[in-house]
């Protein structure tokens, strides 16, 4: 017969229901600021996982504008935080900026940047569109042939002339461009056609009116043997300009401008609207316009979001961190939640 052993446990029970039972009581004690500590956090993430994700979508914009990856990539994800940290604009048209002038001019590093952030100035303090304005200015530039490292002093001459005449950023490049490639052909400079088409459209002409006309003085000055014809046009406007007798003027107009364009030719080179160096002044002290511009004119509100820029630059690395990882971030809540839930529990 098999021998039986028999082990007597003596427990006190009586104190491990009580153990459990305070625990519990203090469990229960701790539920609200647990449930606080629980908003806060599920606050926190949320806040987190959103930065992250501002940032993700501003690197895909750059990825897909530019066609960029690998170390590419990162030297203009640089570039974004570098310039997202010091203008008052939100990440998506930071993003798209340095996409835009990293594709229509080439540009990187630091050249990137101070251009990027003086299109977003420049579209912050004069209400032009920044993606159009890049798009413009740089169709420009590589029309007159000027390097992609000159757009800082291009744009400051296109806001001079802009404030001087009235005529928006956008629209005074959007003619250049389009109207500029037969005044190009003839030796016109980019700082003479810029003015001639601002001067005439704030004196009231606009350059889908004056070019078939200008156009046809120039086939008439070469029908004529002319050579220069720059200098051809400049005798003629001259001549017309200096001729005090109106019916001649009038006449010596028709002939070259043609019968509807030449009053209204006649009438600018009279009043002056005709000229390619009405801004010469302050064209050649345009340099650094828009950087005083956005110092001397920053409203608190934009200086804040300034501010805020910065810690979000700072904190970038982590968000995206968490944002990658948010359905576990969103997790947090949910489990801190069951484990105040738990507490209501009736302890044994």
């Amino acid at each position: 017969m098999a021998n039986t052993v028999t082990v007597e446990v003596k427990a006190d029970t009586k104190k491990a229901q009580s153990n459990i039972g305070k625990f519990g009581s203090k469990v229960k004690n701790a539920a609200p600021q647990i449930a606080v500590a629980s908003a806060a956090l599920a606050g926190a993430s949320a806040m987190a996982v959103k930065l992250g994700d501002e940032f993700i979508e501003a690197t895909r914009i750059i990825a897909a504008g530019t066609g960029a990856s690998g170390d590419d990539l990162k030297d203009l994800e640089k570039s974004f935080k570098n310039v997202f940290k010091n203008v008052p604009a939100d990440s998506k048209d930071v993003a798209t900026a340095l996409a835009d002038l990293n594709t229509e001019l080439g540009l990187t590093g630091k050249q990137l940047e101070s251009a990027a952030e003086q299109f977003l100035n420049m579209s912050r303090i004069m209400g032009a569109d920044a993606s159009t304005s890049i798009q413009e200015v740089s169709d420009v530039m590589k029309l007159f042939g000027v390097e992609a490292s000159e757009v800082n002093l291009i744009l400051d001459k296109f806001a001079v002339v802009s404030q001087a005449s009235g005529v928006p950023i956008d629209n005074l490049a959007k003619t250049v461009r389009k109207f500029s490639p037969a005044l190009i052909n003839i030796g016109f400079e980019l700082d003479e056609v810029v003015t001639l088409f601002a001067h005439l459209t704030a004196n009231g002409i606009e350059a889908k009116t004056a070019m078939p006309a200008l156009s046809a003085a120039l086939a008439k000055l070469g029908n004529e043997g002319a050579t220069d014809l720059k200098g051809a046009l400049e005798g003629l406007v001259t001549q017309i300009q200096d001729t005090t007798d109106s019916t001649e003027s009038l006449n010596l107009a028709n002939k070259y401008f043609g019968t509807t364009g030449g009053a209204m030719f006649m009438t600018a080179i009279k009043n002056g609207a005709f000229s390619v160096d009405a801004y010469d002044d302050i064209l050649a002290e345009a340099s650094g316009t828009l950087e005083q511009l956005s110092k001397d004119h920053m409203t608190a509100g934009e200086k804040v979001d300034i501010f805020k820029n910065k810690l979000k630059a700072i904190v970038a690395p982590t968000a995206i961190y968490l944002a990658q990882i948010g359905y576990i971030v969103a997790a947090i809540p949910a489990l801190v939640s069951g484990i105040i839930y738990l507490t209501k529990v009736t302890w044994i």
